[in-house]
């Protein structure tokens, strides 16, 4: 995905046979550094809401949604931690996005969790999940049921 520094239209789809309703997106923004000695650490950066930044009320079986995502505000600050000479290894910028939904059917709560790779200067984002990267730490999660 391609877009302006921090601003995207991202594009949800329910592939799912039932309706969804009471959408909630969440997003969090980190760098993960890994030393060349050392684990992969994530330091989040931005402030922790308890509160969804988007909310969709409904997307029907088969019907996709969009949203923007906006960091604009974050931007630098990612930025500047990954630029760091105090911070030493390989880096990696990631906006992960949690969704809580329900199946309009029953009402059964779900969630999914999906990261991307901001690269560039922030201007495009990359889905870890089909880039073919190995890591011993993956980012990215499956839907669970709660």
């Amino acid at each position: 995905m391609e877009g302006e520094i921090g601003l995207f239209n991202i594009s949800i789809k329910n592939f799912g046979i039932s309706d969804v309703k009471n959408v909630e997106i969440f997003d969090d923004y980190f760098v993960a550094r890994t030393p060349k000695d050392g684990p992969t650490t994530l330091y989040r950066i931005g402030v922790v809401s308890t509160m969804a930044s988007i909310n969709i009320p409904s997307i029907n079986s088969n019907e996709s949604k969009e949203f923007t995502l906006d960091f604009r505000n974050i931007s630098k600050q990612l930025s500047d931690f990954y630029i760091s000479p105090e911070v030493k290894g390989q880096r990696m910028k990631i906006v992960r996005l949690l969704i809580n939904f329900e199946r309009a059917v029953d009402d059964k709560k779900f969630e999914y969790k999906k990261a991307y790779i901001i690269a560039g200067h922030g201007d495009f984002l990359l889905d870890h999940s089909n880039r073919g990267i190995s890591s011993p730490h993956p980012i990215y999660l499956e839907i669970t049921s709660l």
